[in-house]
């Protein structure tokens, strides 16, 4: 029974890094994510100012 709890507590350490690292990964991912929204929104921005500009003259 002792060996067992020994590999327990090895194979725990591993384990709880593994949770840290891939913590770091999705942060990365959402970091990543927020600049991809951001790239896009900046990418659409002039096509919905000149639609809300038709909209507007359309409306006069």
């Amino acid at each position: 029974v002792k060996e067992n709890q020994e590999k327990d507590k090895f194979g725990s350490k591993p384990d709880k890094n593994e949770k840290r690292v891939e913590a770091g990964k999705s942060l990365k991912q959402l970091q990543w994510v927020e600049q991809e929204k951001l790239s896009k929104t900046q990418k659409e921005w002039p096509k919905m100012q000149t639609q809300s500009r038709a909209i507007q003259t359309l409306k006069e």
